[in-house]
């Protein structure tokens, strides 16, 4: 994209540094030497007739100038990826996909992996795990699953099976300690998430149960948390799905009726009717309907 005088380009680097505040950040981020980052700038800078940053020991900070440049840089970037993503819709019907979910996702879907890729033959998938939210719109990912809707983006949602959650202790730790099978709310019985991810549903459900936090363990990861219960640190709530196939684990009751757990499959709207990805949408439907009983816990 190049107006006159300007590079698409340099708008992309200036919007990398003014987010970043520094050359070296903003290099690293776009993958480019940290003097070609420099020289982009400089050259923006020229070509409009501004300083858009004031050049400082602790890193690069905006100008006034720069500061009112940021949101016409933004309605650019946005129209450049627009452009890129309905481009896309014309490609064939392989290629790559790139989906991003939490851990528990990563976890069901890897276990499952070979089912899945096997019915999307001539398209390779890449799995991403992470907590934070999915920039699709930037195309950090192609397809993202998540908990909840998000509040605004030119996404389409597609509702997939939910996820059950049950209580879970070691076989040898219920031997030893009995009367943990009865759930006591104590917390020193119990393995929970760290204090920084305590907005999940199973920390604010063990939260109103124990009157606090678990203390017997806690970790920030899903699946480090099965493995401290697997290895007998104490009671957890973990997916129905996992637990139940764990054999070093037995479940204590059915699964918990004010803990399941919705799952949303999201796509930009300009990618959705592109072939490889709708073909993945539908793959991924699919296995989460077929696997609809392990999920809620009555596999």
């Amino acid at each position: 994209m190049k107006g006159p005088g300007l590079e698409w380009n340099d708008i992309r680097l200036f919007l990398a540094v003014a987010q970043a505040g520094s050359l070296s950040a903003a290099a690293r981020q776009e993958r480019v030497g940290i003097a070609t980052v420099g020289r982009r700038v400089h050259a923006l800078e020229q070509a409009l007739g501004l300083r858009l940053f004031d050049r400082l020991p602790e890193g690069y900070a905006l100008t006034a100038e720069g500061r009112d440049f940021v949101p016409l840089a933004e309605d650019m970037r946005g129209a450049a990826e627009s452009i890129r993503r309905r481009s896309e819709a014309t490609e064939i019907d392989g290629g790559t996909v790139r989906l991003t979910a939490n851990d528990w996702d990563t976890r069901f879907l890897s276990s499952r992996w070979a089912r899945l890729v096997g019915a999307l033959p001539g398209i390779t998938l890449e799995l991403g795990q992470s907590h934070m939210p999915t920039n699709l719109a930037r195309r950090d990912a192609d397809l993202a699953i998540t908990t909840a809707l998000p509040a605004a983006g030119d996404l389409v949602a597609r509702k997939l099976k939910p996820f059950g959650y049950g209580i879970y202790g070691a076989r040898s730790f219920l031997e030893a300690r009995p009367e943990a099978r009865a759930c006591p709310p104590d917390p020193a019985l119990w393995v929970g998430l760290d204090g920084p991810h305590q907005y999940f549903p199973v920390a604010r459900w063990l939260a109103r149960h124990l009157g606090g936090p678990a203390q017997a363990s806690r970790t920030s990861n899903h699946l480090v948390m099965q493995d401290l219960v697997a290895s007998g640190a104490g009671l957890g709530l973990l997916a129905c799905f996992s637990g139940d196939a764990d054999p070093r684990l037995e479940r204590l009751g059915a699964p918990l009726a004010e803990l399941i757990e919705d799952r949303w499959l999201l796509v930009h709207a300009d990618l959705k009717r592109v072939p490889r990805i709708r073909r993945s949408i539908e793959a991924l439907a699919r296995l989460f309907l077929d696997e609809a009983p392990s999920l809620a816990g009555r596999g």
